[in-house]
């Protein structure tokens, strides 16, 4: 065989850098592929640790147990840490195994292409049956590559339980905000007479909820401090603006907490002192005094508040308490009236905190009231004895663009045709009412209340017994006459029966029921006998 014809040998200097490089990457991979389960005790003693701080856990451990529980932690961190950096350094047969398992290469070309023959080749065919085989083995381990790491958490964890940790102590530090940095802090402090849980003491105004205002905070922690103070003057601090109703909460917590006091003086009330209440329980037949003592206190007039612990005035405050003020409903125009019996009104609301909701009242005119008319009526002989009280005038709801709305325009058709006031004179009353419960009145309207227009001569006469009935019941023995009146001679003048029966039934009721509900009952059969 010619030398042209013979296969060339592959270079090694090409292979080499290039694949070297690979088992370095590949040696490095396997390194954090042993080292990151051993790390995960290392965060899982870590992860006790924190729990046990951001739940203040050291505050309610005594000396020797906290101790005890620090130096466990201790002995288990420094172990775990020994147990992590205790990888064994993976050899470089191990490091182009990996690479050939991650390729997924058949037949271990990396490793076959550093082989050698056993003896010399004396032979020319021998020789170049070797370097063919060399030169595949480097076509195919130009295929390799290294990969990304495979620790394989997943296998000693398959419920992820780790995220679950992380997530969890990011959400706790969260919640925890500014006393987190205190907490782990306590974790070292070690004097038992001031234990973290002894000395705090809090103070807060909480406004009504109808307000939608947050708490005002004046004291997060283990000491009260007294907002800044007006300029110039020392003694005088800040006025705070606070809604009336407003509640004052004083909380003291742990075990050698001084007596608590609290002073509020007005300008019109002599100083309140307030002391908080320790009630004592029985547990299993020992006396237990709570360690957690609590003063609230409504606030409802402007004036200064102190905080005392003993006879040492660690707080003080200035509020100044703004009045909720009862809502304002206003007619824009004057009700405008159908002839089928409705009225459609035109008004708007207002309110600090928003309204509630709004209805309509129509309050009755007695007929013999001079106030009501110029010319003075002779009185009704028919009226003898005192009144009876009026009914309560019906409730009609209006409406309101949405509840808790501060100020709106709004119109309501109102339906008023088989009202028991409709056709009377009436005084209109607008009523609202705001979320904290107080009622708003508008100034009164003097109207006739619309009715329904009847055409047929009977359904007139009902509606007109019906309407005295209701507007005064000594009218009683007027409207029985005139329902016998009507129900005489039923023949060519009645043609339907059913109302006959019905007016019929009306006028025997009135006879010998007296009651205001059987009245009542009649007022709105004549109602539907008169339809």
């Amino acid at each position: 065989m010619s030398d042209t014809n013979r296969p060339t040998k592959p270079s090694a200097t090409s292979l080499d850098p290039v694949f070297e490089r690979k088992v370095r990457f590949s040696k490095w991979a396997l390194v954090f592929e042993r080292f990151w389960p051993r790390f995960w005790l290392v965060f899982a003693v870590g992860a006790v640790f924190a729990l046990l701080s951001i739940f203040d856990i050291w505050a309610l451990l005594n000396i020797f147990t906290h101790k005890a529980v620090l130096a466990v932690l201790g002995v288990a961190l420094l172990a775990s840490m020994v147990f992590a950096l205790r990888v064994q350094w993976p050899t470089r047969e191990q490091s182009i195994r990996r690479i050939e398992r991650i390729s997924n290469v058949a037949h271990r070309p990396a490793s076959s292409y550093e082989d050698t023959l056993t003896a010399p080749a004396t032979e020319e065919q021998t020789e170049e049956i070797w370097h063919a085989h060399r030169s595949r083995l480097a076509d195919l381990m130009a295929r390799l590559r290294v990969g990304n790491p495979q620790p394989g958490t997943h296998r000693r964890d398959p419920m992820a339980l780790r995220l679950a940790v992380i997530v969890g102590l990011v959400m706790l530090s969260a919640l925890a905000g500014t006393a987190l940095p205190g907490r782990f802090a306590s974790a070292w402090d070690f004097d038992a007479k001031t234990p973290v849980s002894t000395a705090r003491l809090d103070a807060w105004v909480a406004p009504p909820s109808y307000t939608r205002k947050p708490p005002l905070m004046l004291s997060d922690g283990a000491e009260l401090k007294t907002p800044s103070t007006a300029a110039g003057d020392d003694k005088s601090p800040t006025v705070l603006e606070i809604p009336s109703n407003s509640a004052l909460i004083v909380r003291a917590s742990g075990t050698d907490h001084q007596t608590l006091k609290v002073e509020i003086t007005t300008d019109t009330v002599e100083p309140l002192a307030l002391t908080p209440k320790k009630p004592e329980k029985k547990e299993n037949g020992v006396t237990v005094v709570p360690t957690v003592s609590e003063i609230r206190h409504m606030m409802t007039k402007s004036g200064q508040v102190r905080i005392l612990r003993g006879t040492e005035e660690v707080g003080q405050w200035a509020f100044a308490v703004i009045a909720d003020e009862p809502p304002k409903i206003s007619l824009l125009k004057k009700p405008v009236v159908t002839s089928r019996g409705s009225m459609k009104l035109a008004y708007k609301v207002s309110d600090d905190y928003g309204v509630a909701g709004a209805v309509a009242k129509f309050y009755p005119i007695p007929a013999d009231d001079k106030s009501t008319d110029t010319k003075k009526k002779p009185r009704d002989e028919a009226l003898k004895g005192p009144r009876p009280p009026f009914e309560p005038p019906p409730v009609l709801s209006l409406q309101v663009p949405r509840a808790g709305t501060k100020k709106a325009e709004a119109k309501t058709a109102l339906e008023l045709g088989d009202h028991p006031m409709a056709g009377m004179k009436v005084l209109l009353v607008l009523e609202a009412k705001d979320v904290a419960g107080q009622v708003g009145e508008s100034s009164k309207l003097m109207l006739i209340l619309p009715e329904r227009q009847f055409t047929n001569p009977l359904a007139r006469a009902v509606i007109e017994q019906r309407r005295k009935l209701v507007q005064d019941p000594r009218y009683r023995g007027q409207v029985i006459v005139a329902l016998g009146a009507l129900t005489l001679e039923p023949d060519g003048f009645i043609n339907d029966t059913q109302a006959y029966l019905g007016l019929r039934a009306a006028y025997y009721r009135l006879q010998r029921d007296e009651t205001r509900v059987g009245r009542n009952s009649v007022i709105e059969q004549l109602w539907f006998m008169a339809l």
